[in-house]
């Protein structure tokens, strides 16, 4: 696990996006998605 960390700490630190959360919060808003089943999907249940 510990290598898979340093992987991801290498990647945020050349992609300069370490402590970015408090900007990606005021800039990004979620949206909600919804998608409809199909007839097939829903036989199944």
């Amino acid at each position: 696990m510990t290598e898979l960390e340093d992987k991801f700490g290498l990647l945020f630190d050349r992609l300069k996006v370490a402590n970015t959360m408090d900007i990606v919060k005021k800039t990004v808003k979620p949206v909600s998605v919804r998608k409809e089943l199909t007839d097939a999907v829903r036989r199944l249940s």
